[in-house]
């Protein structure tokens, strides 16, 4: 959300973030631009298995592991107004 002054200023009409911040949603908000908080560890969880694919190629004398977690935060589906 650090970005959306920028974003704004360039005529940005919606803004994709990981992290949305309670006062800067309230300012794009008031300026009309839409906000998609797809959260972190959905925009994170998708790299980690290319990465550990890359890794394994790269360092074949090496054991490489991912983690698997589950996001823990639910969606709730809904309008708030």
């Amino acid at each position: 959300m650090s970005y959306l002054n920028d974003a704004l200023s360039l005529g940005c009409d919606t803004f994709v973030t990981g992290d949305v911040r309670y006062h800067a949603a309230l300012d794009a908000r008031e300026a009309g631009v839409n906000i998609v908080d797809l959260g972190h560890f959905a925009t994170e969880q998708i790299a980690i298995a290319p990465l550990a694919e890359k890794l394994r190629s790269e360092l074949q004398d090496l054991s490489i592991y991912t983690h698997r977690a589950k996001d823990v935060f639910m969606n709730i589906k809904g309008e708030i107004s």
